[in-house]
């Protein structure tokens, strides 16, 4: 059996790759020929230099002014920008199979790819924000299919509501779909709104083995005794407080950044632009975690490593690690502030593992069972 799956494939984000690595591993795993849909949005065309640039610099009141400011920046950020991205897609390229690319829609229409099943994967794939307009990004509801069957697994919208103007167009898209599943529950809501049926799952970096994760580890790092600080959207003030937090438990910081303009901005740490293997072993011989991203709160826990969120920065973006920690009852792994004390206990506060393993278990099972089922199209996994 052949299933083709499309999700983000060229995004310059670790747990946005490894999500992606993850369910194509896990059906691999299960014996599936597997192959992701290459599909390519505007605002990850690195491909087309001037498609990138008026995408990214859309909102930018300094660099999106003029055709003058634009062919500027495109001459002077995009190779540095375009080499950044690079690492990451060679990532799944040297470990997974892809279609040829697709820039559109219409690419798709016309001529894609065939498979027995075809699922929409994880993240952030529904969300409309980050497109022009907040228009549907309707390839990755299907919307070039056919009649052929089609799954979800663990995709999010990002947000716990979608623009109205969207809502019958995703409600079509959504329709035609065997058998819908979500990363949250405000994903489960929205589909609910719209009369139709889905399930919460989890993350697919938690729906397949550890092992996984384990391989692509390295065997040592040459930096012992240290706290990660990893922030998706940097805030100095979180720095300011991982810097003092790292001094009380005299540990040293290492603050891990996809941006390398940002080592000039912050002093007195160990500055950190890994790859994907890397990250992973960054996380896994660290003291404890400091971090705003959902997917370094979920390596912290495969890891049992002790961390704190401060997700003040992207109070939008933080319905899934609520939702995450909620399940397993780590909400006390929230931290809201800069105070140094409260922090600092925090992180020393050790987590139940056991019975956060318990419930991981438990959540796991029911999400290989509903993909399992979905796949093979039981009456269950509707």
């Amino acid at each position: 059996m052949k299933i083709n799956i499309i999700t983000y494939t060229r995004t310059k984000n670790y747990g946005g790759i490894l999500q992606s690595y993850a369910l194509y591993s896990y059906l691999q795993n299960e014996g599936y020929e597997v192959e992701f849909i290459d599909y390519v949005p505007e605002r990850c065309n690195i491909d087309d230099p001037v498609m990138f640039t008026n995408n990214i610099l859309r909102n930018s009141r300094l660099w999106g002014r003029t055709e003058i400011t634009k062919t500027v920046w495109r001459l002077v950020k995009f190779p540095k920008i375009k080499k950044s991205y690079q690492p990451f897609i060679d990532f799944l390229r040297s470990r997974a199979d892809f279609s040829k690319p697709y820039y559109s829609s219409d690419e798709l229409v016309n001529d894609y790819p065939k498979a027995d099943l075809y699922i929409t994967g994880s993240d952030q794939v529904w969300n409309s924000s980050f497109c022009r307009d907040e228009k549907v990004d309707s390839p990755y509801y299907y919307s070039f299919l056919k009649n052929e069957r089609r799954i979800s697994y663990a995709s999010s919208f990002g947000k716990d509501s979608i623009p109205n103007k969207n809502i019958g167009e995703v409600k079509s898209h959504l329709a035609k779909y065997d058998s819908l599943s979500v990363r949250e529950d405000s994903g489960v809501e929205i589909i609910k709104q719209m009369g139709l049926i889905s399930k919460r799952v989890v993350d697919p970096t938690l729906l397949c083995e550890k092992k996984v994760f384990d391989d692509l580890c390295l065997d040592k790092l040459n930096i012992t005794g240290y706290i990660v600080l990893y922030q998706v959207h940097f805030d100095q003030n979180t720095f300011k407080l991982a810097l003092q937090v790292s001094k009380t438990l005299k540990k040293k910081l290492v603050v891990i950044s996809i941006d390398s303009d940002k080592k000039r901005q912050i002093k007195n740490c160990i500055f950190v632009n890994p790859n994907i293997n890397e990250w992973i072993s960054l996380i896994k011989f660290s003291s404890g975690i400091i971090t705003d991203s959902f997917h370094a709160c979920i390596f912290s826990i495969l890891y049992e490593k002790n961390f704190i969120v401060n997700t003040g920065t992207r109070r939008k973006m933080s319905t899934r690690i609520n939702g995450l920690l909620n399940i397993l009852s780590l909400d006390e792994r929230i931290f809201n502030g800069y105070d140094k004390e409260a922090a600092t206990k925090l992180l020393t506060l050790d987590i139940n593992w056991e019975k956060c393993n318990s419930s991981l278990k438990e959540e796991q099972e029911k999400s290989r069972k509903w993909l399992n089922d979905a796949i093979k199209n039981r009456c269950d996994a509707i």
